[in-house]
């Protein structure tokens, strides 16, 4: 389940980042841009704690927890995870993709995974 919702949200952020870096902006509340009088562009995403949560784990499932650790320290300005600001949340998950690059690990989360997660 989880597994799945972090698929989703993977999907959904490449989506988004692909949309913004082409310069289209994301058209919001089902509407579409052939009538651009309509259309609601949006102009950052809303980051949040949970998904840089998600990245910098997704860092340490594939190139080590040392890895993960300069990511907070380096790039979120902080000790451990849920010690990084809001500010630096755009930094830190723009930092976490391009260390893991156009590589895809397999989403399978261990209960290890989980604990780990505060500890980074």
């Amino acid at each position: 389940m989880l597994e799945e919702v972090i698929k989703d949200m993977t999907a959904t952020m490449k989506l988004l980042i692909a949309e913004l870096k082409s310069g289209k902006g994301v058209a919001t509340a089902g509407k579409t841009a052939s009538d651009p009088t309509e259309v609601s562009v949006a102009k950052v995403p809303r980051i949040t704690m949970e998904m840089v949560k998600v990245a910098v784990v997704k860092v340490k499932d594939a190139k080590g927890k040392p890895a993960a650790q300069k990511i907070i320290k380096d790039v979120g300005k902080a000790a451990e995870l849920l010690a990084i600001k809001s500010p630096q949340f755009k930094a830190v998950l723009d930092a976490c993709e391009a260390l893991l690059g156009e590589e895809e690990p397999e989403a399978e989360e261990s209960e290890e995974s989980e604990e780990d997660e505060d500890s980074l």
